[in-house]
């Protein structure tokens, strides 16, 4: 099964994983609100102690980044996003993983050009932009949502297709006040 490293803001952003709830149930019922990092991390089958252990290492070394969900925008006409402003400790932090593993492109190298997103429903680009200015009326009035978390979370995929958190990655310690 799959793997993904993501920073989980339900938490950080309570009434926008509702919304997204409404919007997309059967995706906000397998996986909560979060900002991926890396998908797909290392398959569960490979990986043991000294990978985790090298994970914790890789985010005990960095500050949380701290950004706020402003606004909402179509993702490769497929995807309705709340967008992560600034997203420059995002993107540093990202760089980093990405170059810290190598051999794990971001989205298997399907995405030329990954940026950093918050995902809030799944649209059919046929009526993406209709499905876009619904989604911003109900979203707009949420945001923005500062965000700090104070851990990224490796998760795990089960074979209902849901996920789970397999480990807690707490970064070095809290954002700058």
């Amino acid at each position: 099964m799959n793997t993904a490293v993501v920073l989980v803001l339900e938490g950080e952003a309570p009434d926008l994983a509702g919304a997204r709830a409404e919007l997309d149930p059967e995706s906000a019922r397998k996986l909560p609100l979060h900002l991926t990092l890396l998908y797909p991390f290392v398959p569960r089958v490979e990986l043991d102690d000294a990978a985790l252990a090298a994970l914790h290492r890789f985010f005990e070394g960095r500050l949380p980044p701290e950004f706020a969900l402003t606004r909402v925008d179509l993702l490769a006409g497929t995807w309705v996003y709340a967008v992560p402003e600034p997203a420059d400790s995002l993107e540093l932090l990202l760089e980093a993983l990405w170059a810290r593993y190598p051999q794990l492109p971001p989205y298997a190298g399907e995405i030329a050009d990954p940026v950093p997103h918050a995902t809030l429903a799944r649209v059919d680009p046929a009526e993406a932009d209709a499905t876009l200015r619904r989604i911003d009326a109900r979203v707009a009035p949420l945001l923005p949502v500062a965000c700090a978390p104070r851990a990224a979370s490796l998760l795990e995929e089960l074979t209902d297709g849901t996920w789970r958190e397999l480990a807690s990655l707490p970064f070095a310690g809290p954002a700058a006040a």
